[in-house]
């Protein structure tokens, strides 16, 4: 679980978006990388579904405390 501030200044590791702890993340898991859930459907379609910056195919959605 994270907090939004923790993601301030972050970037989606595929797109170079600034992070938008409103939508749907996802973070790999080997090298924690950050994408829009969005980025990680291209990985999918478009890299075997692998990390763009680790090679890693392990993601998990991420859950943001909107507290």
């Amino acid at each position: 679980m994270i907090r939004p501030g923790d993601v301030a200044g972050v970037r989606d590791a595929y797109s170079g978006a600034s992070i938008d702890p409103s939508r749907p993340l996802v973070r790999c898991t080997n090298c924690l990388a950050f994408y829009h859930s969005a980025s990680v459907d291209v990985l999918v379609r478009e890299n075997r579904g692998c990390c763009a910056s680790c090679g890693s195919g392990d993601f998990r959605a991420v859950v943001v405390d909107r507290e």
